[in-house]
């Protein structure tokens, strides 16, 4: 595959899209259920600055784009024919 022909402006984006989701949907909007549920498994969880959150984030989002990049790859380049293809 020539990675030339990927519209790396929508990987990125993609990623990026699904970095913030995550983060709102575990910080924002289900943090305290999902902590919750998390420490019945017998996980503990530290605070976010003691428990370098910095890397973990940065980890995520490569792990996000690298999630993208593949996405990318096994659609290919004409990703966009099938979801305009008439029936």
């Amino acid at each position: 595959m020539d990675y030339g022909d990927m519209n790396w402006l929508a990987i990125v984006c993609a990623g990026l899209a699904y970095w913030l989701l995550g983060a709102v949907w575990y910080s924002a909007l289900f943090s305290k259920v999902w902590r919750s549920a998390v420490e019945q498994h017998g996980v503990k969880l530290g605070q976010p600055k003691q428990s370098g959150m910095a890397t973990k984030l940065i980890v995520t989002l490569v792990c996000n784009l690298i999630a993208a990049l593949i996405s990318t790859s096994l659609l290919g380049p004409n990703a966009s024919y099938f979801a305009s293809r008439p029936d």
